[in-house]
């Protein structure tokens, strides 16, 4: 996709403006018939035809008939087969095709060649030769029936409760929706802030009656991609009697079984009759009332999982169940990653000469810096970079780098030789002899790692062919310093490390003078706290300190209380994953704001925590389905990515019912 997305920006057939998937799609439809529409295969569409809008991305077999929006079941279309005198309609493609004697054979030519090419899928070319007679009339049924289990088992239990329950679609919803003019109000509100990112374009809209109009649009914009759209599609739910049930799936039949033009005629004739009223009658808000509401939403978010439980083990002894072990503590998620670590002990300190490869593990920044500089600047080659002096003050040139200082733990992984190995990876590989023969099989073999590492009986790694010993694994650097050990030795010394998993909580704190100071805290180090009895979140730093000291359970935990954060500290915040915050509303302003139930004042404001490292914080706007990096910009407060000298959000609580709340930690 990256690829394609590079390709269509640099064209210069491709209109100036952000590649979408749906251009990426309709490149990829393209692509697969060799710049031909299979309706129209004596034509070859040229890439700026195929952006110019006399093209279209078409089902195969229409969705009335087989509900089906993958893929497999789409290629272009010229936009006059699409629409008009002889349009293809309701057929498949195949009927459509033969009802075209000239070009059918032709037709079929194309999708046998692009299949035997493999330019296509099996279940493409099935799709593509499919007639109509040839779908069994219950497929779409048997499709859905699994989401219609659902459906109708949950109508079954709340009709145990309610008087009346109904069932509906979400076509029927869809069309209502747009009936009732609801489609458009998410894009509206958003589209002020997308326009100030410049993510928006001009598109010109086509009515019915001839008329053309110019609209500013959000690129790429889908209702999904703002979490208000489940308010108003259960409202439309709401308003949805099944009169107009009735009458939609009626109509929905009646186009589905008629493949002539006049099918068309037919919908718009029923709709012109009474439909309009009927629609109109069961509106019971007005657009305008509905966009007041939208703005006044709060997104409430599920907190992350409770951090472990209490339990018991228990076996079976004589037929029984015996519980052998009380109060475990079981964590809610996985404390570290799967893999397993060594650890090896290298020389600290390394002179800058010909030998040197170890550039990336220099524990200095500045000097890894200089010393990366240097090696990109002569392709990498120590014995070129490392003959002219690096100078640590570059304008007075008194003071030259010639010694660096490595962490002489080093934590290691061993790595099987496959195609899957990286080319870059090969600078980790801790043995130079072994690093030298894997970097030299890979040149022999074009620096394809698939070539050569692929088939190790005929083609092996050698590291001593008259000694016959072939090289299957290598050990890698890791550049990890934040591990925990799991394995140990006979000596109990530790010898197998993990990486703990993901951060549990980011905890702020100032002390004596105001200075703040960032406490990370990983989901291993969190249960730990639970396992000693202490509070995940610690709020009072000399409390905790006076109670460590006054127990026995801490003695030879060095490591556990180096964790812990020092005494005298006063927690400022703290945040998690889903953690809602308010950015760019004054405290005070936004007190006020609650207080007068002001809601719509203080939604575009509020911010959930979606990602935490050390020094970073990620925040998007609470309606954001997914992350848009290419938003993330404070002025348009869209995104928010703060530290801890700029963190000034103000954390809040969003309960269930939409209510919001300052929390006091």
């Amino acid at each position: 996709y990256d690829k394609i997305r590079k390709e269509l920006f640099e064209s210069s057939d491709f209109p100036k403006r952000p590649v979408s998937k749906r251009d990426i799609e309709r490149y990829r439809l393209w692509q697969e018939f060799e710049g031909v529409s299979p309706y129209e295969p004596n034509k070859v569409i040229s890439l700026a035809e195929l952006f110019s809008g006399l093209y279209d991305i078409e089902h195969i077999i229409p969705k009335s008939r087989l509900f089906d929006d993958s893929f497999a079941n789409k290629t272009i279309c010229p936009r006059k087969f699409n629409s008009g005198e002889g349009a293809k309609n309701q057929q498949t493609g195949f009927d459509y095709m033969k009802g075209r004697p000239d070009d059918f054979a032709q037709y079929l030519e194309l999708i046998e060649r692009a299949y035997k090419s493999k330019k296509i899928s099996k279940t493409k070319r099935d799709r593509l030769l499919t007639a109509a007679e040839d779908i069994p009339k219950d497929f779409i049924d048997r499709q859905l029936r699994q989401t219609q289990y659902i459906t109708k088992t949950a109508a079954q239990h709340l009709r145990k409760i309610c008087r009346n329950v109904y069932l509906t679609s979400g076509g029927v919803t869809d069309y209502l929706r747009e009936k009732w003019g609801w489609n458009e109000i998410l894009e509206n509100l958003q589209l002020p802030r997308y326009r100030e990112a410049g993510q928006t374009e001009m598109k010109t809209i086509y009515h019915a009656d001839g008329r053309q109009e110019q609209k500013e649009i959000i690129k790429d914009w889908s209702k999904r991609d703002d979490h208000r759209h489940h308010a108003i599609d259960a409202l439309t739910i709401a308003c949805t009697n099944q009169s107009i049930i009735k009458r939609l799936n009626n109509l929905n039949q009646l186009v589905s079984n008629s493949l002539d033009k006049n099918s068309n005629a037919a919908l718009k004739e029923h709709d012109d009759a009474d439909m309009k009223t009927v629609i109109e009658k069961a509106r019971k808000f007005s657009t305008k009332e509905i966009n007041e509401q939208a703005q006044r939403i709060f997104i409430s978010y599920k907190q992350g999982k409770k951090l472990a439980n209490r339990a018991k083990r228990f076996i079976a002894k004589n037929g029984k169940r015996k519980a052998i072990q009380k109060d475990l503590l079981v964590p809610r998620g996985p404390l570290h990653e799967e893999s397993v670590y060594g650890c090896i002990t290298i020389p600290s300190r390394y002179k800058l000469n010909k030998k040197f490869e170890l550039a990336h593990l220099i524990n200095d920044q500045k000097h890894k810096k200089l010393v990366q500089d240097r090696l990109k600047k002569y392709n990498n080659d120590p014995a070129k970079a490392f003959l002219e002096p690096i100078w640590l003050d570059e304008k007075k040139k008194t003071k030259q780098l010639t010694h660096v200082e490595v962490n002489p733990k080093q934590y290691v992984l061993s790595y099987e030789l496959s195609g899957n190995f990286k080319l870059e990876d090969v600078k980790w590989i801790v043995d130079k002899g072994v690093r030298d023969a894997v970097k030299a099989h890979l040149e022999k073999n074009g620096n394809d790692p698939k070539k050569a590492f692929g088939d190790k009986v005929n083609n092996p790694v050698w590291l001593n062919k008259e000694k016959h010993v072939t090289i299957k694994r290598v050990r890698l650097f890791t550049g990890l310093e934040a591990v925990e050990p799991v394995w140990y030795n006979e000596k109990q010394q530790s010898i197998g490390f993990v990486k703990p998993g993901s951060n549990h909580h980011i905890a702020l704190y100032r002390d004596k003078e105001n200075n703040l100071h960032e406490h990370v805290v990983t989901y291993w180090h969190a249960v730990q706290r639970k396992m000693y009895g202490l509070p995940a979140i610690i709020k009072n730093t000399n409390e905790l300190w006076e109670r460590i000291g006054q127990s026995n359970a801490f003695e030879d935990k060095e490591k556990f209380l180096e964790k812990l954060p020092a005494a005298n500290l006063i927690l400022e915040t703290s945040m998690q994953a889903n953690d809602m915050f308010v950015f760019g509303m004054d405290k005070k302003e936004l007190i006020d704001s609650i207080s007068r139930y002001d809601y719509s004042s203080i939604a575009p404001y509020l911010f959930r925590l979606r990602k935490l490292t050390a020094g970073n914080y990620w925040f998007n706007q609470q309606y954001e389905t997914e992350p848009k990096e290419s938003l993330f910009d404070k002025k348009v407060m869209r995104c928010v990515q703060a530290s801890k000298s700029s963190m000034t959000g103000v954390k809040v609580n969003i309960d269930r019912l939409g209510r919001i709340s300052l929390v006091n930690e």
